[in-house]
């Protein structure tokens, strides 16, 4: 979906009071289940536990500044553990600072467009590709990580400012660009939100075929993807919002299925899937 298309739908969200769990509170006391997840960063949910406490040691220390700190490395060593097929690892600042240092990585352009998601693009993702992201726990996420030259994690943190990393396949020279630091906050909570994901479970409910009847989506894993034309979307994802559900505002998504949901979510989440 095109940015300005995304920007209409986000403009129908209501001004949320709080949020926790899955769960997105407006000022009207309406509750909704969080489908959205902020295209997977708040995949653990809102204000997790953990996070909580590690945040607030931080700003007790007066750790908020964008000053260095041991946890860029720290979260460097985390992700080249994680993905071991790669020689080098930046975070940016921004998604867009990530890309030109992926484009100087590549020796040409790199655009959005140029980062093949596998789970939108299984086509793509069955060929070698020079960019490509990495969602949590996509069927597809071992498939880019195994064959692109320059990987985008998409970590599970949705704090404001969240990192933006790139891991390259190839060893960095040592005259390649390193990004000025970023807060502890932000670095200590993403390397902490890495960790968390080791300890995911999918909700009790929860079934790689859940939604295999469901008409106008196609289900891989906990992610959703619609496959309604996309001028029928904006019809959908009202229709969704007004029931209490947030889809993904982007077309085809993906939506993603949250942890835990109260039997009578479950029930009107199938309920209205299954409507098409």
């Amino acid at each position: 979906m095109k940015s300005e298309e995304l920007q209409q739908l986000e403009t129908r969200l209501p001004v949320i009071r709080r949020a926790r769990g899955y769960r997105l509170y407006d000022y009207r006391g309406k509750r909704y289940l969080d489908l959205y997840q902020q295209g997977g960063a708040g995949l653990l949910g809102h204000r997790p536990g953990n996070l909580n406490n590690l945040l607030k040691d931080l700003l007790s220390r007066g750790l908020a500044g964008d000053l260095p700190s041991i946890y860029q490395k720290r979260l460097e060593k985390a992700l080249l553990a994680r993905f071991p097929g790669y020689r080098g690892v930046r975070i940016a600042a921004s998604f867009a600072q990530a890309l030109e240092l992926g484009s100087r990585h590549l020796g040409r352009p790199l655009s959005a467009e140029d980062v093949r998601d596998p789970l939108t693009s299984p086509a793509a993702a069955a060929a070698t590709t020079e960019a490509a992201c990495w969602r949590p726990l996509s069927p597809a996420a071992a498939t880019a990580a195994a064959q692109a030259e320059v990987l985008f994690p998409l970590l599970p943190f949705s704090l404001g400012g969240a990192p933006a990393c790139v891991c390259f396949r190839r060893p960095l020279p040592a005259s390649f660009p390193v990004p000025s630091p970023l807060s502890p906050l932000i670095l200590a909570g993403a390397l902490r939100a890495l960790h968390d994901l080791e300890r995911y479970a999918p909700a009790p409910w929860f079934r790689p075929d859940l939604f295999d009847s469901a008409p106008g989506w196609t289900q891989q894993g906990i992610y959703l993807l619609s496959t309604s034309p996309r001028a029928e979307y904006e019809t959908i994802f009202l229709r969704f919002l007004e029931a209490g559900l947030l889809l993904s505002p982007r077309w085809p998504g993906p939506s993603i299925l949250p942890a835990e949901a109260s039997p009578g979510e479950v029930k009107r989440l199938l309920e209205l899937f299954k409507k098409g």
